[in-house]
């Protein structure tokens, strides 16, 4: 029985947003997990040629290549002992061959020894939009809103400045 005005998804079409739906989720956790197992293959595959990306350190939006990004993220993440990155609670929004991806963000970073306090954590949002392509949904745009820190954040900020951390570019 089905509610008066209630719409009928045709079975085909239902199974279709699910299977995106799967697809981007498995990107977006993708690409926080390859951070903390260093794997830069699976990281790039995350993203698509060109990135537009906005870091709360960045001072705004920034348009990268997937490589600059890529090399950006291996000297920052080189720098430290570990770090975990968990992105949950998935809300996901296809319309065609665009996406849109919000995800509770939960990242910690292990810093290098020469640092008092080793610990530095953010917590806050993922907030991505896709692309389909023929290697799968890629991320074409990425801000990360950060609600709340703790733990050494100058030591995190140092190792960002050191990794050569892109600025807004006007």
């Amino acid at each position: 029985m089905h509610e008066e005005g209630a719409c009928i998804m045709d079975p085909e079409q239902a199974l279709r947003q699910l299977v995106d739906r799967a697809a981007i989720i498995d990107v977006a956790t993708k690409f926080a997990a390859s951070l903390d197992h260093r794997r830069w293959d699976d990281y790039g595959a995350c993203l698509s040629d060109k990135i537009e990306i906005s870091l709360p350190t960045m001072g705004g939006w920034v348009s990268m290549t997937r490589e600059e990004l890529l090399a950006f993220a291996e000297r920052l993440y080189s720098q430290m002992d570990g770090c975990q990155h968990i992105s949950a609670n998935h809300q996901v929004t296809v319309s065609g061959d665009e996406a849109t991806c919000l995800s509770t963000l939960n990242a910690t970073h292990y810093l290098t020894a020469e640092h008092d306090e080793r610990i530095q954590r953010e917590v806050g949002y993922y907030d991505y939009r896709l692309v389909r392509s023929d290697a799968g949904w890629q991320i074409t745009r990425l801000l990360m809103t950060i609600t709340w820190v703790e733990g050494n954040t100058a030591a995190l900020r140092q190792l960002q400045a050191n990794a050569s951390l892109p600025t807004a570019r006007v």
